[in-house]
């Protein structure tokens, strides 16, 4: 019995590493002014959190942490807003958005780049 204990232990790590990795990532769209397309006053420098196809969180970098394993998308001197009208950026929704500038537009589809 005393045997199996080290191949369980060393299961159970296994188990527990593949789980982590199993998630989708999360990206994290920071600096940007956001439009969240409610009509809600803009917010400068947010940070919009998304992992999969979803955006999970959105809001101030003063009140939204940015997780330590995140993609960080710098968005300093851009503007987040949703990629369709009648959309909106908020936790829940679908992660489609457009970040752009004066010289470039990024867009977003289901949590995935176009361009």
């Amino acid at each position: 019995m005393k045997s199996l204990v080290p191949i369980l232990l060393l299961a159970l790590t296994l188990t527990a590493c593949q789980s982590s990795s199993d998630e989708p990532k999360i990206t994290a769209i920071v600096g940007a002014k956001l439009i969240d397309g409610k009509g809600s006053t803009p917010i400068d420098h947010s940070i919009v959190l998304i992992q999969g196809k979803t955006i999970v969180k959105v809001g101030s970098q003063a009140l939204v942490p940015l997780p330590k394993d995140a993609e960080v998308v710098d968005g300093l001197n851009q503007t987040v807003e949703p990629a369709t009208q009648g959309t909106t950026i908020d936790a829940g929704n679908p992660a489609n958005l457009v970040l752009k500038s004066d010289s470039k537009t990024r867009t977003m589809k289901d949590g995935q780049w176009q361009n």
